[in-house]
């Protein structure tokens, strides 16, 4: 039986948004308010992992390793040009832009931090991988005791996880 499994998915990768709650007809419903592209994203996730899952189901102790690759924002560059170096760099106050110093450099002056500050949250990418592995590789995602979570721009997005058995 192994004690790691690895895998990846290739697509945009989409949080688990928040939970919206409403009464009709006596009764209460409960939906995610991103569901239209939620429940897809989970699905694909959920697919991929059975070609790599083990039976039964695991159980104990998980660490987990996410890398989430994000798609560059059409206002950005692909990634910063060769010319780069640090003496050329300058970092924002928000860290998450920089400017090129160097006359006459191709990227005009912007060039995108690799991590996006920005939505989507990382916990809520996490989350919704957690549900979506929850049934198929492990019990239950509150097995999860170790975890490590990155975001960053990537020309192919989508996440690469790691789950190990810790016993």
């Amino acid at each position: 039986m192994p004690s790691v499994i690895k895998f990846s998915v290739r697509g945009i990768p989409i949080g688990q948004g928040a939970i919206s709650s409403s009464f009709r007809n006596g009764h209460s419903w409960q939906r995610h308010t991103n569901q239209k592209t939620l429940y897809p994203w989970r699905d694909l996730v959920g697919k991929v992992a059975q070609k790599y899952s083990s039976s039964p189901l695991w159980d104990g102790p998980l660490a987990m390793t996410l890398d989430f690759g994000l798609a560059w924002p059409k206002s950005a560059l692909k990634g910063p040009c060769v010319c780069h170096d640090q003496i050329s760099v300058h970092k924002l106050k928000d860290g998450s832009r920089s400017f090129c110093k160097r006359q006459g450099c191709g990227c005009k002056g912007y060039v995108p931090s690799d991590f996006p500050a920005k939505f989507p949250d990382l916990d809520h990418l996490v989350r919704a991988i957690g549900d979506s592995l929850k049934g198929i590789i492990y019990k239950d995602d509150a097995q999860i005791v170790s975890l490590a979570a990155h975001k960053r721009y990537s020309t192919e997005p989508g996440v690469k996880v790691e789950v190990k058995r810790l016993w």
